[in-house]
């Protein structure tokens, strides 16, 4: 008989990663001195989202940041790194002709299997008090309940990609994206850290049928202001472009993917 471990996938995952992109000693210092200073505050009252930002680390209460610094590596790591990457010029500008959707805009079986392991790393921590977590490259934004959810436990992922380019050019640049794990009917509401920040809510419902009931809308203030506002049927990963529109000498498109997680651990 063969009495060997099965090897634990989220090792194997990590340890790739780590490979090509182990954090810094002072990063991890610093990770590390935010979670035992966190473990000491008490339970936030609110309902707001807790925001991890630079490395700040969630509010909790005793006894929670041993588990909290796995999960927090993790959020970091395997999360969205995509995202991350192209606020800093990293993703292509075009897939193919310029008149068809990014390669980016779509959800990758690897990447949505990242996320199905980030959702249970996170609720290995918080249990079903996690209702949603969004990345939006700058900042990650993590909403816990007070009590655990009553839902029926089906968790989606959801891509947005809002793209520009000026008139008559023929490259598309990516102008704000946000990746969100979010559980069914769970209404997504980011909070504002800044005056001019983008502003970002998300509905989404897994159907029976496989289908997916996806609403959302998008404000991008500042020099340049577009809204984008859909409520669309999709079938699992299929990639939708929901508003086209010029501003200012530029235009701009939006594209939404969404995906149910709760099978793709395996």
């Amino acid at each position: 008989m063969n009495n060997r471990k099965t090897p634990n996938p989220l090792d194997r995952l990590l340890c790739d990663w780590a490979q090509g992109q182990a954090p810094s000693t002072t990063d991890l210092d610093l990770l590390t001195s935010k979670i035992v200073q966190a473990a000491d505050e008490p339970l936030d009252s609110s309902d707001e989202p807790i925001l991890l930002e630079s490395f700040s680390v969630l509010k909790l209460g005793p006894a929670a940041w041993v588990t909290l610094g796995a999960a927090a590596v993790v959020l970091l790591t395997l999360g969205f790194v995509w995202l991350a990457k192209g606020t800093k010029g990293d993703l292509p500008s075009v897939a193919g002709p310029s008149d068809l959707p990014p390669s980016y805009a779509w959800l990758q079986d690897e990447q949505l299997r990242n996320k199905a392991i980030l959702l249970d790393e996170m609720e290995s921590v918080f249990g079903r008090r996690l209702n949603w977590l969004a990345e939006t490259g700058d900042n990650v934004q993590v909403d816990v309940g007070r009590q655990s959810s009553t839902g029926d436990g089906q968790a989606l992922a959801v891509r947005v990609v809002v793209q520009r380019r000026r008139v008559g050019r023929q490259n598309w640049t990516v102008a704000w994206a946000i990746d969100v794990v979010a559980r069914n009917e769970e209404v997504v509401r980011l909070q504002h850290s800044a005056t001019g920040d983008p502003g970002f809510e998300m509905w989404a419902f897994a159907l029976p049928d496989g289908m997916i009931a996806l609403d959302t809308e998008v404000n991008l203030s500042g020099a340049v202001t577009v809204r984008s506002s859909a409520s669309e049927l999709q079938a699992d990963r299929e990639l939708r472009e929901v508003l086209t529109t010029q501003s200012d000498g530029f235009e701009y498109r939006v594209f939404q993917t969404a995906a149910v997680l709760n099978d793709r651990l395996s």
